[in-house]
C-alpha cells in the first residue's frame, strides 16, 4: 500500500484531481451549510493525515523487515553500453530487490558463483528500504570499489547465489541459475522479488522496477473438447479433455511460464514448461487430464463437461490474455472459434491442431426460447463517430449500447445482434456476457470480430439502416430500430433509458443512462454549437462558446 500511492505526494494529485471536479459546484451551491473556504482546508487536513499516518505504519513494518527480504532480481552478463559503472566501464551486474515490508541493513550478506565457497564476497553494507533496489558490478574488479566483486557473471551461463552468515553458519537467502544471454539482454524477475524469471530484451531496468511487455496480441483459447469420449485419442491412448490456442500473430511466441486455468480467479493453476513455443500462425494442443506426471503438456487439471471456464493467464499470473466462460457440453463435440481467432464462438466437429472449419460447423437446436428478458432493449447507437468516444485500440469506431430495464442480471451469450432483419445471426454474443439489471453493455460496431471483448462483425451505416437484437434460437426478435440518416458524433437514443421515444442525444452517454441535457450543461455548450453553426469560421465558433458557457457560469 505505501508503495502504491499512500504518501502524501501521490495522495495530493489524486485529492486536486478530484477536487477539480467539484470545486465550482462547492463555491457557487447556495445551499452550502458550512463556508465554501473550509473546502481547501480540509483538503489540507487529508493529506496531512496520509503524511503522519503513512510515516507511522512505515515505522511499525520495519519492526517485521528481515535480511531474508532480499532478493537477486536481475542480472546481466553481456552489458554492451546498457550502463556504465562509476569507471566508465559496461560490466556484468546484479540487482538485488527488497522485498519488504520495512528496511534491512546489507550487512552480512555474502554473493557467490560457488555454493562451496559461501562467503566468497561480502555485500557492502547500506540500508534498503521497502521495495528498493541496490546494484552490484560482478566484474571481477573489486579494487574499483565496494560495489564490484571478485569474481564474475559467465557469459556462458552459470549460478549465483546470496547467502547470510546468521551467527552460526551460512543461511542461502536466494539463487538462481542463468542461462547464456545475448548482449544487453537481462535476465529477471517478473513481478519483482516474487516472480518467475524471464528473459527481458525489450525493456533492461537496472536498480529499477523490471518490466515484462511478453503479452501477445493474437493468441487465442482457439477450440476446446470437454466431453472427449471417444471423438480424439491422447497420447496414452485414452481421451482427455483438451485445449487448442492458436498464434493468429506473425511472430512464434514462447508460452514458458504462462499460465492456463479452469478457474479465472486462481489463474496460475498450472504452469507452461519453459521453452514451449507455439509458432506463427500455428496451433499447440494441451491435454486437460489432471495427469501432469504424464509430460510437458499434461495439465493439472481437468475440464467439466456441465461447464466452467478456461482462462490463459501472462506470466505475472495476473494479465488475462484470453478466457472462455461455456456452458454444459455435448458429447464427442469441440467448441471453438469460427473463423480461427475470432470472436464467434460455435460447435463444431472436432479439428484439435489444425484450423476450424466452417463445414464442420455443427448446429445445436437451442429449442423454443421460454422467456424472453424483460426490459433488455438497444437503448443507444452511434452510426457516425469522429471524435466522441475512442475504442479500445484508439480510433472512433460505430457502437451500439443494450440496456437491461429489468430486476435480473441477463446472460446474453448465444443472443445475437445484427444489421440486417434478414440475417439475424450476423453477430453472436459470447459466451458468459452478462448485463446486470439496470445495467448498460456497450459493443463496439467495427466489423473487427476478429478481435478478443465486444467487437461486432458489422458496421452501421451513417446514412441509415436497422439494428436488430434476436435470442439464442437465432429466429426470435428481442428488439430493433430502423433509423434514418445519422448526424456526425450525436447519437440516437431511448429518452428516457428503454422507453418508446427516441431522440437524438447532442451529449451521447455510451454505457450510462442517456439524458436529453447534458449533467454538466455549460461544458456542453461547444459541441451543441459547433452542430448547430456548422461551417462558420473557428474564431466566431470560440467566440459564441465562450459567450454561452460566461453566460451560465454566471
Amino acid at each position: 500500500m505505501l508503495r502504491e500511492g499512500f504518501d502524501a505526494d501521490s495522495i495530493n494529485v489524486r485529492i486536486q484531481e478530484l477536487a477539480d471536479l467539484i470545486r465550482y459546484e462547492v463555491y457557487h451551491d447556495p445551499n452550502l451549510w458550512t463556508n465554501s473556504e473550509d473546502f481547501e482546508t480540509e483538503l489540507e487536513a487529508i493529506v496531512d493525515f496520509v503524511e503522519k499516518r503513512a510515516a507511522y505504519v512505515n515505522t511499525q513494518l520495519n519492526k517485521y523487515a528481515r535480511k531474508t527480504d532480499l532478493q537477486l532480481n536481475d542480472l546481466m552478463t553481456v552489458n554492451h553500453g546498457t550502463i556504465a559503472d562509476e569507471m566508465g566501464d559496461h560490466d556484468p551486474w546484479v540487482e538485488i530487490y527488497n522485498l519488504g515490508p520495512g528496511l534491512v541493513n546489507t550487512g552480512g550478506l555474502f554473493l557467490t558463483d560457488d555454493s562451496g565457497v559461501p562467503n566468497k564476497w561480502e555485500l557492502p553494507v547500506q540500508n534498503l528500504d521497502d521495495g528498493e533496489f541496490i546494484l552490484l558490478w560482478l566484474d571481477g574488479e573489486h579494487g574499483q570499489g565496494a560495489y564490484h566483486a571478485p569474481f564474475s557473471l559467465n557469459s556462458g551461463g552459470g549460478d549465483l547465489y546470496l547467502y547470510l552468515n546468521d551467527g552460526s553458519g551460512y543461511v542461502l537467502v536466494d539463487s538462481i541459475s542463468y542461462p547464456e544471454l545475448d548482449a544487453g539482454v537481462s535476465f529477471g524477475r517478473f513481478p519483482d522479488g516474487k516472480g518467475l524469471w524471464h528473459v527481458l530484451s525489450e525493456v533492461v531496468t537496472p536498480a529499477s522496477s523490471n518490466q515484462f511487455n511478453n503479452i501477445p496480441k493474437n493468441l487465442f483459447i482457439n477450440e476446446f473438447m470437454a466431453n472427449n469420449d471417444e471423438s480424439v485419442a491422447g497420447p496414452y491412448n485414452d481421451y482427455p479433455d483438451w485445449i487448442e490456442l492458436y498464434n493468429g500473430g506473425t511472430e512464434a511466441v514462447d508460452l514458458g511460464g504462462m499460465y492456463l486455468t479452469d478457474d479465472v480467479e486462481k489463474p496460475t493453476k498450472w504452469p507452461f514448461p519453459s521453452g514451449t513455443v507455439i509458432q506463427a500462425g500455428g496451433y499447440l494442443v494441451v491435454w486437460a487430464d489432471g495427469i501432469p506426471d504424464r509430460g510437458l503438456l499434461h495439465t493439472s487439471f481437468r475440464l467439466s463437461a456441465s461447464g466452467e471456464a478456461v482462462g490463459l493467464f501472462a506470466a505475472d499470473g495476473e494479465t488475462e490474455i484470453d478466457s472462455i466462460v461455456f456452458e454444459a457440453q455435448l458429447d464427442d463435440v469441440s467448441y471453438g472459434r469460427l473463423p480461427d481467432g475470432t470472436s464467434n464462438w460455435t460447435h463444431l466437429t472436432p479439428t484439435p491442431g489444425s484450423q476450424n472449419m466452417a463445414d464442420g460447423s455443427i448446429n445445436v437446436p437451442t429449442g423454443p426460447v421460454d422467456k424472453i428478458p424483460e426490459g433488455l432493449v438497444i437503448n443507444e447507437f452511434m452510426a457516425s463517430n469522429r471524435i466522441t468516444i475512442a475504442g479500445p485500440d484508439g480510433t472512433n469506431p460505430d457502437w451500439i449500447e443494450i440496456y437491461n430495464g429489468g430486476n435480473e442480471s441477463v446472460n446474453l451469450g448465444d443472443m445475437y445482434l445484427t444489421d440486417n432483419l434478414g440475417n439475424p445471426t450476423k453477430w453472436r454474443f459470447p459466451d458468459g456476457t452478462i448485463i446486470e439489471a439496470g445495467g448498460f453493455l456497450l459493443i463496439w460496431a467495427d466489423d473487427a470480430s476478429n478481435s478478443s471483448g465486444l467487437h461486432c462483425s458489422f458496421a452501421l451505416n451513417a446514412n441509415g439502416e436497422e439494428i436488430g437484437l434476436f435470442a439464442s434460437d437465432g429466429t426470435t426478435l428481442i428488439d430493433s430500430i430502423v433509423y434514418t440518416k445519422q448526424l456526425r458524433d450525436v447519437s440516437y437514443g431511448r429518452v428516457p433509458d428503454g422507453a418508446d421515444n427516441w431522440e437524438h442525444l447532442l451529449s451521447p452517454t455510451p454505457g450510462w443512462g442517456n439524458t436529453k441535457k447534458p449533467p454538466y450543461e455549460a461544458e456542453s455548450s461547444l459541441p451543441m454549437i459547433l452542430i448547430l453553426v456548422g461551417a462558420v469560421g473557428l474564431v466566431t465558433i470560440l467566440f459564441v462558446a465562450i459567450t454561452k458557457y460566461s453566460e451560465k457560469r454566471g
